[in-house]
């Protein structure tokens, strides 16, 4: 894929994205407005406007790699889905963003190990890793957890637990704890 092909298909890679996060994961928040894709030095983030209007804000230096461009569209995409109008994601947050956006670029290029080598090294392994350990027992996992509370950076303990999936009381602990 070439620079130019990022440019002219960012709405098709948004779009592919945000309805296969909702195919996983369940339906965004309609009360938020999506505006639009923004690109800034120091992206890659969700930006919050006025009136539950949203953004996605990728870094300027990513539309020069495309395997960076989709890793960060697809992790602010998930974001979309449970949007708080703060930063105040919590561990469960980040982990399920991580996820998928290392599930969403594996979906299109599937020999790159780019994802995980990121991944690896970065303050969101933790997260991830304990997502990604329980995905792979119950796929459903954060369909069912939406089922109970929409809002994943406000579920609580006893909301997990309802979820009725094996967790250690540490690990919910953890994943309810801000991301740092």
């Amino acid at each position: 894929m070439t620079n130019d092909e990022i440019i002219t298909n960012t709405t098709s890679w948004f779009l592919d994205a945000l309805n296969y996060a909702e195919c996983m994961f369940g339906a965004r928040d309609k009360e938020w407005t999506y505006v639009g894709l923004e690109f800034r030095d120091n992206g890659p983030y969700i930006y919050y406007y006025p009136n539950k209007r949203i953004s996605i804000v990728l870094s300027t230096g990513c539309i020069n790699y495309p395997l960076q461009f989709i890793y960060q569209l697809s992790h602010e995409v998930c974001h979309l889905l449970y949007p708080t109008g703060k930063a105040d994601a919590n561990n469960l947050n980040e982990g399920i963003s991580t996820f998928f956006s290392k599930i969403y670029q594996e979906k299109h290029f599937p020999e790159s190990v780019y994802a995980i080598e990121n991944i690896v090294k970065s303050r969101y392994f933790n997260a991830y890793n304990i997502i990604n350990q329980i995905m792979v027992d119950d796929p459903r996992f954060v369909f069912r957890l939406r089922e109970i509370n929409d809002d994943i950076s406000n579920i609580t303990f006893d909301q997990i637990k309802e979820a009725n999936v094996d967790i250690a009381d540490e690990t919910i602990f953890y994943l309810l704890k801000k991301f740092e």
